[in-house]
């Protein structure tokens, strides 16, 4: 049990070390960064992407291979009707 507690305040010593050094700015979790969009439901996408598909090769398809198709851009989300 002490192990647990040990390794617990280990844990949490690293967490308030990483808050120090890296300090969580409230304004950008508050808005979305410029490079996504807020969509429907609160859900937040990338303004512009890659688009690429994965193909299978190899004995029973064990190696994945992405391929690059093309670019996306969203500028704006409409509302169902």
């Amino acid at each position: 049990m002490t192990l647990l507690v040990e390794k617990k305040n280990s844990v949490e010593q690293q967490l308030v070390e990483l808050e120090r050094t890296y300090p969580l700015q409230v304004a950008d979790m508050i808005q979305p960064p410029q490079e996504l969009l807020e969509g429907p439901k609160g859900l937040c996408f990338v303004k512009n992407g890659v688009i690429a598909v994965k193909r299978h090769r190899g004995a029973m398809g064990t190696r994945g291979q992405y391929h690059w198709v093309g670019t996306f851009s969203i500028s704006e989300f409409f509302d169902d009707l």
